[in-house]
């Protein structure tokens, strides 16, 4: 309370540990011809649907579909932190006319595994989808019945799959199977002339950021 500038300041942090015990998971259709052509999975082998006769460029017996089901098998678990931080001033107070609001949301994953059908401990920490590092921002001013809000997106540098990877032959932090960090801006002005109506703009990726480059093999 002593520190003015504090005195409208929030601050968390919150250490998450998560495991999904039995997950719904969908069978690889990797899996079902592996344990048809190997196992001698009878149940499996019905999954797979070959052509009767010749057709077109293809072969009597050739497959044309694999039907897959879901099944409870496995677990999730996932570690991290999540910090957040806000912040609000009504700018009167400095002698200028409105408010503004500030508020930062950051997450560091520790840990993201899954174990799947017909897989071993597959950790997804660090692989698309699930950055080590990511953070969402917003700065938004008010003023009477206008406002304008700034959105920032972080995600931080990932890998492709290394399950892919292995498909292709390359490592699991091979440098051409590394996609790097992205921050991306989004904004929105309002108007709200009552309780019952609000009229916006928006533009998403305001500075029009291009996707990083992905590996495709």
């Amino acid at each position: 309370r002593s520190i003015s500038w504090l005195r409208n300041f929030a601050f968390t942090i919150d250490y998450f540990n998560i495991r999904i015990d039995d997950l719904i998971t969908v069978i690889p259709f990797q899996f079902i011809l592996n344990q048809c052509y190997q196992a001698q999975d009878e149940t499996l082998c019905d999954n797979v649907q070959r052509l009767a006769q010749n057709e077109g460029p293809n072969n009597a017996g050739f497959i044309f579909n694999i039907n897959t089901e879901t099944i409870n098998f496995g677990f999730l678990e996932t570690e991290g932190l999540d910090l957040t931080a806000s912040w609000r001033q009504n700018l009167e107070n400095w002698g200028l006319a409105g408010t503004l609001n500030a508020r930062l949301a950051y997450t560091h994953l520790i840990k993201f595994e899954v174990l799947q059908v017909g897989s071993v401990l597959d950790p997804i920490d660090r692989e698309i989808g699930a950055s080590r590092n990511k953070a969402f921002g917003t700065l938004s001013y008010q003023l009477g019945d206008w406002g304008l809000t700034l959105r920032g997106t972080y995600i931080g540098p990932a890998y492709l799959d290394d399950q892919f990877l292995a498909l292709i032959g390359l490592p699991p932090n091979d440098p051409l199977a590394k996609v790097g960090s992205e921050f991306v801006t989004d904004m929105q002005m309002r108007f709200t002339p009552g309780d019952n109506y609000e009229f916006y703009f928006g533009v998403d990726n305001l500075f029009d950021n291009a996707p990083p480059p992905v590996l495709r093999g």
